[in-house]
């Protein structure tokens, strides 16, 4: 090959590069890593795809070396996603349900990310009896203690059952805290039929004639009767942490329930949870054995001696629920007749304006003192709402939202009557009717912005953006979050007129913000702003 063919292919082929490349497009480059060890992960899927459109995701694999790379990238701001089997599947330097979007275009580096990816947690072990053998069918329940809109509270995560060694598993966990609870029945366990038990002359159901009716109280980790003595499972990116519980059998007890007549066909639902495991969110039912006796008595058996509390809904036209502590320290009878619990609420939802509502708008209830607890009701096309009586609308004080699926409303204001209001918080004391009127208002001012180092003044990338109302404890409902992008830019939408603090927090996503206290240092270094009308707004704050 004489060397101005060897010169006509080098440029041809250079010319080829430039074309792969086209005119405004751009590369996303980067290696996926252990966000613990720092080392390259291989073989991922990374995914890259514009934010309200999943179908137009492009996905690659990474190299050995855990390199990846997009070509032919537009303008715009894309959602990059990775994951494996082992590793969890997480958004680009991702909290909660946010992420950092990758902003491509002139002048963005876009070029050498690093993706620290998180390898999954595992937590396994055995169930075994006091003899230890193994507990086959017990249910093993999986709590999270995790922050929910500012606030730190204990879900449930998970469930599984044992297989016939007493074995279980929970795999795909992030790092955190977590608790187990274990519901089971002794395999050996003899009831007696709810028909063969009467009731003692003082109120009492009689005793058992078989010694050998025994069950297993529901058992915390590492082996508490008592939810107060559960032990927290702290677990680290990719740890595997074996936790073993042993259950010891005790004598049960019966509680008979006189109710008011219950139509058979219709059924009934009674659960018992132990007391003192609502208020810590680890709520395991209880696996009791329950039947009807007749139309007005209800008999729960192979129950642990404890104080439980007892729910019980009769379904129909209008659903009635009882709930009331139980002291089951002994065979009991009881009788429920104090009405529903439940505060039933009801109202209608209107906007300022006048105009109509859009279709598929739901009312929320959000429990300040327990972020879990999260009730909805869909708004009728005439405009009003009612929630479920089944739901545990119990006393307390409750943010008001409305959902929809534009986003384009915020309630304004509320009234109510038969609870207490403060701003967007509705207070209710009991049982009685609650009767709500929401207001919702459009034409909502936004703010787009850029969160800079607070040192060199550059963009600052995955900052937590917190837009803060005035006496945020009666109003979470107007708070705004985000996350800044790779650019450091944010948005803050549907913001209702008045006087906010703006903050951007380095590494603000395990504080617990709804917390006066824990917000009160932020809040005297933020950005005072006064939102009017439905203006456009472009700020620029420095990340804290």
């Amino acid at each position: 090959m004489t060397p101005l063919m060897t010169k006509l292919i080098c440029l041809l082929a250079l010319a080829a590069c430039a074309l792969a490349q086209s005119p405004g497009t751009f590369r996303v480059t980067g290696t996926v890593v252990n966000a613990v060890t720092g080392q390259p992960v291989p073989q991922v899927r990374v995914r890259l795809s514009l934010p309200q459109e999943r179908d137009s995701a492009v996905v690659v694999i990474a190299t050995d070396g855990g390199r990846f790379q997009f070509q032919g990238v537009a303008p715009g701001k894309y959602v990059l996603a990775a994951g494996k089997p082992g590793f969890l599947m997480e958004g680009f330097n991702g909290h909660e349900n946010y992420s950092t979007a990758v902003a491509v275009g002139p002048g963005l580096n876009t070029e050498n990310l690093v993706f620290r990816l998180h390898a999954e947690s595992i937590i396994s072990g055995q169930i075994t009896d006091e003899q230890g053998d193994p507990v086959p069918e017990a249910q093993v329940t999986l709590f999270q203690r995790i922050l929910i809109e500012g606030q730190r509270t204990t879900i449930q995560r998970d469930l599984a059952m044992t297989d016939d060694r007493g074995m279980y598993r929970f795999g795909g966990l992030p790092p955190g805290t977590f608790f187990l609870a274990v519901s089971a029945r002794p395999w050996y366990a003899q009831f007696i039929p709810p028909a063969s038990t009467a009731a003692a002359s003082d109120g009492q159901v009689a005793s058992e004639s078989s010694a050998g009716n025994l069950t297993y109280p529901v058992t915390y980790y590492p082996g508490a009767s008592d939810a107060t003595g559960a032990t927290p499972i702290v677990i680290a990116a990719g740890e595997r942490v074996s936790a073993d519980l042993r259950l010891v059998a005790v004598p049960s007890v019966h509680i008979r329930i006189k109710v008011p007549k219950i139509n058979p066909n219709q059924g009934f639902s009674a659960t018992l949870t132990p007391v003192g495991s609502n208020g810590l969110g680890l709520q395991s039912p209880v696996p009791a054995q329950t039947s009807m006796i007749n139309s007005g008595e209800i008999e729960m058996s192979g129950i642990a001696p404890a104080q439980y509390h007892l729910q019980l809904v009769i379904p129909g036209k209008q659903p009635i629920t009882y709930e009331q502590d139980i002291n089951a320290e002994t065979n009991t009878e009881i009788e429920v007749s104090a009405g529903n619990s439940h505060a039933d609420i009801s109202g209608v939802a209107r906007t300022s304006d006048g105009s109509g509502l859009p279709p598929g708008a739901f009312v929320v209830m959000r429990k300040r003192d327990s972020a879990r607890i999260a009730l909805r009701a869909e708004i009728s096309p005439t405009g009003e709402f009612r929630f479920d009586p089944d739901n545990n609308l119990t006393a307390g004080k409750y943010d008001i939202r409305v959902v929809t699926a534009n986003q384009d409303l915020i309630v304004r204001s509320i009234v109510a009557s038969g609870a207490q209001v403060a701003g967007r918080t509705v207070e209710i004391a009991g049982s009685g009717p609650v009767r709500l009127t929401v207001t919702m208002t459009r034409g909502l001012a936004r703010i787009t912005g850029t969160a800079v180092s607070a040192e060199d003044g550059k963009p600052f990338p995955g900052a937590m953006i917190l837009l803060v109302p005035e006496n945020p404890e009666s109003n979470a409902g107007l708070v705004r979050r985000d996350q800044s992008d790779s650019d450091g830019t944010f948005t803050l939408p549907s913001i209702l007129p008045g006087h906010y603090t703006l903050l951007a927090i380095q590494n603000g996503w395990d504080l617990e913000w709804m917390n006066p206290g824990v917000l009160k240092p932020y809040l005297a270094k933020g950005q005072s702003v006064i939102i009017e009308g439905n203006g456009k707004y472009n700020l620029q704050v420095p990340a804290q």
